[in-house]
């Protein structure tokens, strides 16, 4: 029941916009920081799925495909019922960017963040994941020659110092399982969230909307996964309790992809791309955490939380915007 009324809401949802896109336009923008927000609460819901689903056989990328297959269904038919040409692709360019927003931003990103929940903590994953503003940032200097100012690289190196705490390193912690080949994969995610950010970003500015790009980012992600999938693990766990099971998946496809993707290239669409990222990789770690508390005894240690609160801290000032220059007064010749 719970899957059905979420998947009718998210369809309604896209039918509303419809009806009222000219008053959307005008008041989004005030709304546009919870969108990155509710998209990293969303992201931090996925280490229960993943937890969950690993535990009845299912690999990472079999967790994968079979959350995407639904993922692809649901934006389908959003797609059907709002507006077909949604469909259509214009340029080759832009479809490069899609594909490799879909391959590398999301495929890579999901099998290394999966992974990474598997072997260690679920607010180990998602804090190593937060550092995906810093990548977001080192690629917009590449390709969009945005500044490298000495306060982003103070906040980079402060963020980085966080999550050297927050990963369990330092200290006494031996009930955290941290693994050096789980960090590095974790820091691959970061950097895989940012390439995503960045080809979304790009494809947006060419007047795509999020349900285009969520869609074909989807579509990607599960032909990169059909040759990789167990497919049969994937229906036998349906088959094994089909309505519960079912749901799970569904459930999973809308909390981990298809929503949180809609809702933060929506949020490029009203904001910066950098402050987007962080307030959604700000979300993640404590979603996550909390989560982590309370459904499998994953206890921080002061040393941990401090290093949390660090690194949030270290990006929340990193994509705070500058205040702008005041003027000089102009002087009246005497």
């Amino acid at each position: 029941m719970v899957c059905f009324l979420l998947t009718i809401f998210f369809l309604s949802s896209i039918v509303k916009q419809k009806k009222i896109k000219g008053m959307v336009s005008k008041n989004m923008k005030k709304f546009a920081i919870f969108m990155p927000l509710l998209a990293g609460i969303c992201w931090g819901l996925t280490g229960l799925f993943v937890r969950n689903l690993g535990d009845h056989g299912l690999s990472n990328v079999s967790i994968l495909g079979g959350r995407t297959v639904f993922a692809v269904l649901i934006l389908l038919i959003g797609i059907l019922i709002y507006n077909k040409e949604r469909l259509k692709i214009r340029h080759l360019k832009d479809l490069v960017f899609i594909i490799l927003a879909g391959f590398v931003g999301s495929f890579a990103l999901n099998v290394c963040y999966n992974y990474t929940i598997s072997v260690m903590t679920m607010s180990l994953a998602a804090i190593l994941l937060c550092l995906a503003p810093i990548f977001t940032l080192i690629l917009a200097a590449i390709f969009f020659r945005e500044k490298i100012t000495t306060k982003k690289v103070l906040c980079m190196v402060f963020a980085i110092f966080g999550c050297v705490l927050a990963s369990g390193i330092v200290g006494d912690n031996s009930s955290v399982n941290v693994t050096l080949l789980g960090v590095f994969i974790g820091l691959l995610s970061a950097f895989f969230y940012g390439v995503y950010s960045i080809c979304s970003k790009v494809v947006t500015n060419d007047g795509y909307t999020s349900l285009t790009i969520t869609f074909y980012s989807q579509v990607v992600i599960l032909i990169a996964c059909i040759p990789f999938t167990n497919w049969n693990s994937v229906l036998h766990y349906m088959a094994s309790d089909p309505f519960p099971h079912s749901a799970i998946l569904i459930i999973h496809a809308l909390l981990s992809s298809a929503v949180p993707y809609l809702l933060l290239v929506s949020s490029f669409h009203h904001m910066d791309t950098g402050l987007a990222t962080i307030i959604a990789s700000g979300a993640e770690p404590v979603t996550a955490a909390v989560l982590g508390m309370f459904f499998y005894q994953e206890i921080p240690t002061v040393i941990i939380g401090i290093g949390l609160v660090i690194t949030i801290v270290a990006l929340c000032i990193l994509l705070k915007p500058d205040a702008p220059p005041k003027e000089e007064p102009s002087q009246v010749p005497s």
